[in-house]
């Protein structure tokens, strides 16, 4: 993690500890840029949000990391953005019945789905369309994480 993340890593964890304390839901209705990321409205399908997307930026990091990619710090930074959600998100989707195995399970599938994806985009290049296919779906995939966070 590079110097200049640390302000905005900071940042993050307070907010997530705000939000851990308060109630996901309830930091949603008093805060208006809270509201504005248009986040699931139950602490299930946040947890499951936060949870499937640690996954998917998990897998890019890791593939980033292993082709020495110069954005694999700012994915990472993404991944502990969306581990440090679900963390905060899981006392309410504790009380959801939700249970650390089933987040854990959302975060493999969430793996699981990018490194398919990956796996298809660099093995799979003589099949252009299959290969096209794979990369839309990689950026829509991550895209949909990304509009959870601030900019």
């Amino acid at each position: 993690m590079t110097t200049r993340h640390a302000p905005i890593r900071s940042l993050a964890r307070r907010i997530a500890s705000a939000i851990a304390g308060l109630g996901l839901t309830a930091a949603m209705a008093c805060c208006p840029v809270a509201a504005a990321l248009a986040l699931p409205a139950t602490p299930q399908e946040q947890a499951q949000l936060f949870a499937t997307c640690e996954g998917r930026y998990r897998a890019m990091s890791a593939r980033q990391r292993a082709d020495r990619a110069p954005d694999a710090s700012r994915t990472e930074a993404r991944r502990q953005d969306f581990s440090d959600l679900l963390e905060a998100s899981m006392p309410g989707a504790r009380d959801a019945g939700i249970d650390a195995n089933i987040a854990r399970r959302w975060q493999a599938s969430g793996w699981t789905e990018i490194a398919f994806l990956l796996a298809d985009t660099t093995y799979r290049a003589g099949d252009a369309e299959r290969a096209a296919r794979a990369r839309s779906l990689l950026s829509a995939r991550l895209g949909t994480c990304a509009e959870a966070l601030l900019p």
